[in-house]
């Protein structure tokens, strides 16, 4: 997957004046089609949209099928959003809003910065390059599709920042950095909800993207998203990567 792609295809436009199986049958003939055209490479590794469920063909081509999870907000109401956030929750965003300002900005720097920080205090390698996310900042902030939060105390202190991308339907949460000195003054809960908030009306779905890290799962859970399953495809020409995904597969 390309960095900072959260998913890729397959997406399909529907025509609901077409039946249902003459719908499928017209999808898996796609697929299988698609399937022969990509790539032989070592290892190929694909995450669907949430909500895709027809990929028996890719199967048939010897895909194997891993689920992963996010969470998904329906941007509803303001009211409906903050009552499902846990109260705890509520409470570190309440006193953030007394103590911060959030501001939209430009600067893909200083969010490098504080994304740096963030991987930093868990002694983790940033996983792109400075220079990569600046190139596709470059693309979809020109076409109106980013938007960049930061918050802020009144010495003009940035505690946090976070990086979504928007289209249509669905904001995306994909990066998230933080100052480790501010890092219990509620920025990053204050920053989503803002986020939030600024998209009801706008877009339908809020995505956090998941994570399989249990501190970074629970705290996306406590906004009440609803725990929405996708699938990860991965296909393999070498024999033992092979086996070592299989027996990944069977001790899930």
């Amino acid at each position: 997957m390309p960095p900072l792609t959260p998913y890729m295809g397959p997406l399909w436009i529907h025509d609901s004046e077409v039946k249902h199986v003459t719908r499928i049958t017209r999808q898996k003939r796609i697929l299988l089609e698609l399937a022969d055209q990509m790539p032989q490479t070592i290892l190929s590794c694909i995450h669907c949209v949430p909500f895709i469920s027809e990929l028996l063909p890719l199967k048939w081509k010897g895909y194997q099928e891993h689920k992963r999870y996010t969470y998904l907000i329906k941007l509803t109401s303001k009211n409906e959003v903050w009552e499902s956030i846990d109260a705890k929750q509520r409470n570190i965003i309440s006193n953030a809003q007394k103590a911060l300002s959030v501001l939209e900005s430009d600067d893909i720097k200083l969010f490098n910065h504080l994304n740096k920080k963030t991987y930093d205090r868990q002694d983790m390698s940033v996983p792109y390059s400075n220079r990569h996310i600046e190139n596709l900042d470059s693309i979809i902030s020109s076409r109106g599709h980013r938007k960049i939060l930061i918050a802020q105390d009144e010495q003009g202190n940035v505690h946090g920042s976070i990086y979504l991308f928007l289209d249509h339907n669905t904001i995306y949460l994909i990066g998230i950095g933080s100052d480790p000195n501010f890092r219990n003054q509620g920025s990053i809960p204050l920053l989503i909800w803002s986020a939030i908030v600024g998209a009801i009306g706008r877009q339908k779905v809020f995505d956090f993207e998941g994570s399989s890290i249990p501190s970074i799962e629970s705290f996306f859970r406590s906004f009440g998203g609803e725990l929405t399953s996708y699938s990860r495809l991965i296909r393999t020409a070498n024999t033992p990567i092979s086996i070592l995904l299989k027996l990944m597969r069977k001790y899930e």
